[in-house]
């Protein structure tokens, strides 16, 4: 069987009649063998009925007609199993060919849409930016992309487009502001080698005196204390400077870091404002040391058993050590009641302390007082369990937290930042054991460092502050440990013996804290080395910048060359920003690929620097054009005469005062003016535009050409009028009535209908005495018309202008264009304003050209607009008398949802009308196809009905005030699908008092009396059939933007 037979199988028997089999037993099975759908409630049961009786008619038989039954019922069913199966793999490979139909279609879609935008300037990072589910709506279908697919989901890509477009702004700007961080840090750190230290300490120990050599290394023990004698480098002690975050918080540099400014300029402005910035250091140090001393000072009088420390002289502090503070522990560490005076010899330094404007001093009392009280070595500070020095303490917590404790902040909070005495009575002690009571922080750091404690498994101690924490740090083991409240000068007991004593939970608690600390150390230490390699990392990478910089300006390139383009600024990053050292080598190496680099950023900067300078003169000459239209009179004035109202047959509900004012205003038309494409394309502009000189320049060049333009301009637009009437003449049918253009010789006369007297009537007698055989059905009010002439005057009288102006003005010389149907001058493409514009969407900004092959004469709309002119007893109107009439015209033969112009009544009657006739040619070529399709539009005598009612303009604003506070979803008649003719209406969701479209419709042009919702009709969508070729002149009469009737 042919597989293309098989699709015509219903979907009931292709889900549910066919089963795939893989069955090679011979054995019966009993499958319904009917194509006809049963009821559910006997299918089954009627089949198995008929079989059985099949089979017991054969058995009555003999044996073997039991057996050739059996055999051909067997060879039955392999055949229905053989086509079953074949059916499936047809249905298989159908469904693959549609997926891959599909797939092929959305691509082809996908592609030319980005054509299209390609076209209108966006980037292709714009465009793969849009990953919504909406984007994935309008984008991902698998239809074929028109015209008329475009112009619907044009309008709901582009804000997609916008806000890719602001994510990528959004991201490209924080780009930036993270390399003016980078800067800003790189000035930073270069600031702080600026500023000097605040200690300098340097040995006195004689070079070659090997006195101090003896000792190796140096142990805390159990019977002595005394400091190492060997290994006393020079040391600095740095001042605390801001952290990131709090340099970026200076008012100077937030003023920076908020511009958007490349890293170069950074660099710039922060050399303006340097000076300015080092004082804001220097002043945040200041207070930073002013909050330090007051906190230290608020404390003094609050702690207890406060005896030794820098408020006390060192004769105070000879008491002896209290043996409950200070003791052994199990470790073998030593407590400070074993510690003897020291009498051995102590290394000697010289120390220089420096100020913030670079003098230095050896007296510790030219210092401010509260220097000389931080400097010490017994000025401590306690934060989260540790005890730090100054400047140390201030990396730890923050220059906020210093600054909020010293304010008087609140100092209960265990972690809180406090003034240690712990740890201050533990230093003065030791200070005055070694006899040095008013050393400095920055000497015990020399003498502490490298000292090993033996019982702490070989721990070395970093610092002065280091081996007081230890000190605490035993202490507070201790009182976990042990129960009594002395311990003596005992022998220490074993380990053994000191666990076995204690509770077994306790130990475990003991064990778990100490590997918690020592994970918290390492952890801490690791963190540490990354943030060491990161800003070693940073370092390089900046060094190396400047290294690159400079050699790139010594081979004669500039500073605006090194800024990437978007299309090589990742393959520059990947060369430049590394962390690693310009060696000659490397860049001997890497110039060469850093040279087409160099060349496409100064030619993306040249091209870009050529294109601005190009929408400027182009702005210039728009400026220019702009002005010399605006000085010309208007063309056309339409003023309302008072007369009274027509009587309407809905009352006016509006309670929006402004709207009879606007309806009633005067009509003011232009002259018809060049756009600026039209412009550009004239020999003596497109010079001066092209040539690539400073605005400036283009401008006074453009002021000299101001009267040449407007000689210019003026025979533009009589060429224009003649185009057109060369175009009307050439695309007049044969045998055809309608209006004839007149000649270059000026042969006819026309003469608009308006109701103030003027010459030259004896010209339309014919046309009076026309128009008063018929009868009037629809009064419409009466204007003014005055119309500007060339040389400057007015006049009221048609006549008085050329015979082209005379002809094209008449509201029913109607051309045909690409996008609408319109009259003259509305045909001709208007002089835009724009401030900006992007590379590939000139048309977007500027328009396009004036090209009369894309016109012709619209035989349809004028013949309509004739026999409707005729009827409202103005045959001789002029468009602009008609265009006053505004948007307030209902349709009198359907339902229109809103209030439409002359021109959109035109149109919908010619469209309706179109349809009909398509819908005979239809029936002719078919005269089996049952279709009925009433014509409901026609304008012949023997039709009765209205075709129009005319609202005031109260009435027009009450019925698109109630209609638009409802939705009004655009619907698709499917019996004129079914036959090829593309028909969209409006239904109506609320409470009104008029019928909806698309009902209206079915009911009075198909005689459908119920229409049913996706029975009759539809919510109308784009779909692949829509883009058929054929259905071009379909396309053509009816545009689906005008059923709406916006």
């Amino acid at each position: 069987m042919d597989p293309f037979l098989l699709v015509k199988l219903c979907d009931l028997c292709r889900d549910e009649q066919l089963e795939q089999r893989q069955n090679d037993e011979e054995d019966l099975q009993f499958v319904s063998h009917s194509s006809v759908t049963m009821n559910p409630q006997y299918g089954h049961v009627f089949t198995f009925k008929s079989e059985i009786q099949a089979m017991h008619d054969a058995s009555k038989g003999d044996a073997g007609s039991f057996a050739d039954w059996k055999k051909a019922r067997l060879e039955h069913m392999k055949a229905r199993d053989k086509f079953g199966n074949e059916l499936h793999a047809y249905l298989e490979w159908a469904e693959s060919e549609r997926e891959d139909e599909r797939a092929r279609l959305t691509q082809v879609r996908r592609e030319e849409i980005k054509k299209r935008l390609y076209e209108e300037g966006w980037t292709d990072r714009e465009i793969t930016g849009c990953s919504s589910s909406e984007w994935k709506d309008l984008v991902e279908k698998p239809e074929l992309m028109t015209d008329r697919i475009w112009a619907s989901i044009h309008p709901n890509l582009l804000p997609l487009l916008h806000e890719s477009r602001e994510i990528n702004e959004r991201a490209d700007k924080e780009m930036r502001r993270q390399d003016r961080i980078a800067t800003l840090e790189r000035l930073r750190q270069e600031l702080r080698a600026e500023i000097p230290p605040l200690v300098k300490v340097t040995s006195n120990i004689p070079t070659g005196d090997n006195r101090l050599s003896e000792v190796v290394q140096f142990a805390f023990t159990a019977s002595s204390f005394s400091l190492p004698r060997s290994q006393c480098p020079d040391i600095s002690l740095e001042v605390p400077l801001p952290s990131l975050d709090e340099f970026l918080a200076f008012p100077v540099i937030k003023n920076i870091l908020d511009e958007d400014l490349l890293p170069a300029d950074t660099q710039e402005r922060f050399k303006a404002v340097r000076e300015e910035v080092r004082l804001e250091v220097i002043d945040w140090i200041n207070k930073i040391e002013q909050g330090l001393a007051q906190l230290w000072d608020a404390e003094r009088n609050e702690i207890a058993g406060d005896k030794c420390g820098v408020d006390k002289m060192p004769a105070d502090c000879q008491e002896a050590p209290i043996p409950s503070e200070l003791a052994a522990t199990s470790k073998g560490t030593i407590g400070l009641h074993n510690l003897h005076p020291f009498d051995g010899l102590m290394p000697q330094f010289h120390i220089t302390y420096l100020s913030l404007d670079g003098a230095n001093t050896t007296n510790l009392f030219d210092l401010p007082p509260s220097r000389q009280l931080l400097l010490r070595a017994d000025t401590l500070f306690h934060h989260n369990g540790g005890c730090y020095a100054y400047p140390e303490i201030v990396s730890k917590v923050g220059a906020a937290c210093v600054l909020g404790a010293g304010q008087g902040a609140n100092s209960e909070e265990p972690n809180s930042l406090r003034r240690d005495a712990e740890a201050s009575l533990i230093a003065n002690r030791l200070l005055s054991r070694v006899r040095r009571p008013n050393a400095m922080s920055a000497e015990m750091d020399i003498i502490s460092r490298g000292v090993i404690l033996e019982g702490l498994w070989k721990s070395s101690i970093a610092g002065w502050a280091d081996l007081l924490r230890w000190y605490i740090k035993e202490k507070q083991e201790r009182k976990e440990k042990h129960e009594h409240s002395e311990v003596t000068s005992a022998p220490i007991v074993s380990r053994d013996r000191e666990i076995a004593k204690g509770p077994f939970k306790a130990g475990l608690r003991t064990r778990a804290r100490q590997t918690w600390l020592y994970g918290s150390e390492l952890d801490k230490f690791l963190q540490a080395e990354e943030d060491k390699r990161v800003a070693e990392n940073y370092a390089l990478t900046c060094q190396r910048q400047d290294q690159i910089k400079e050699r790139i300006v010594e081979n004669g390139w500039t500073d605006r060359d090194m800024v990437p383009s978007p299309a090589s600024y990742i393959e520059w990053r990947k060369l430049v920003v590394q962390p690693k050292l310009l060696t000659d080598r490397t860049w001997a190496n890497l110039y060469p690929k850093l040279v087409p680099l160099l060349k496409a950023n100064r030619e993306h900067r040249e091209i870009l620097e050529r294109q601005q300078r190009l929408w400027k003169r182009i702005q210039k000459m728009q400026t220019m054009a702009t002005s010399l239209r605006d000085e010309l009179p208007p063309f056309i004035t339409v003023s309302r005469l008072d007369t009274p109202e027509a009587p309407s047959s809905e009352p006016s509900t509006s309670s929006i005062p402004l709207v009879s004012n606007l309806g009633r205003r005067d009509l003011t038309i232009r002259f018809s003016f060049p756009n600026v494409p039209e412009l550009l394309s004239w020999p003596m502009i497109k010079d001066i535009i092209e040539e690539d000189t400073s605005p400036e320049a283009a401008e006074i060049r453009l002021t000299a050409i101001r009267d040449d333009v407007a000689r210019a301009v003026v025979e533009w637009r009589n060429k224009l009028e003649q185009d057109l009437v060369d175009i009307w003449n050439t695309g007049r049918i044969e045998g055809k009535e309608g209006e004839e253009a007149p000649d270059a010789k000026g042969k006819g006369k026309f003469v608009a209908c308006t109701t103030e007297p003027r010459g030259g009537r004896g010209d339309v007698e014919e046309s009076a005495s026309e128009s008063k055989s018929r009868e009037i059905e629809l009064t419409l009010p009466e204007f003014t018309v005055t119309f500007t002439k060339p040389d400057g005057t007015t006049t009221t009288n048609l006549a008085d202008l050329s015979p082209n102006l005379q002809f094209l003005l008449r509201a029913d010389t109607i051309f045909k264009g690409e996008s609408s149907n319109s009259n003259y001058p509305n045909i001709v493409p208007p002089l835009v304003p724009f401030n900006r514009m992007m590379p590939g969407a000139e048309e977007l900004y500027l328009g396009v050209r004036w090209d009369r092959g894309k016109l012709k004469r619209d035989d349809e709309s004028m013949a309509i607009s004739k026999e409707l002119l005729a009827r409202v007893g103005k045959p001789d109107a002029t468009s602009a008398e008609m265009r006053a009439l505004r948007g307030n015209f209902q349709c009198g033969r359907c339902t229109s949802a809103l209030p439409v112009s002359w021109d959109r009544l035109v149109h919908h009657f010619g469209r309706e009308e179109a349809q009909w006739k398509l819908s005979q040619l239809i029936k002719e070529a078919d005269p089996e196809l049952h279709l009925v399709y009433n014509r409901t539009h026609s304008l012949d005598p023997e039709n009765n009905q209205p075709f129009a009612h005319f609202l005031t303009p109260e009435e027009s604003a009450d019925r698109m005030l109630q209609v638009s506070t409802y939705d009004m979803p655009l619907m698709r008649c499917l019996g004129c699908v079914d036959v090829g003719i593309d028909s969209q209406y409006l239904d109506l969701h609320g409470d009104f008092d008029i019928d909806s479209p698309i009902l209206e419709h079915l009911r009075e042009v198909h005689n459908v009396s119920s229409p049913i919702p996706g029975f009759h009709y539809r919510e109308w969508e784009w779909d692949v059939t829509d883009s058929d070729p054929s259905d071009g002149d379909v396309d053509d009469e009816s545009d689906s933007e005008d059923e709406i009737e916006m």
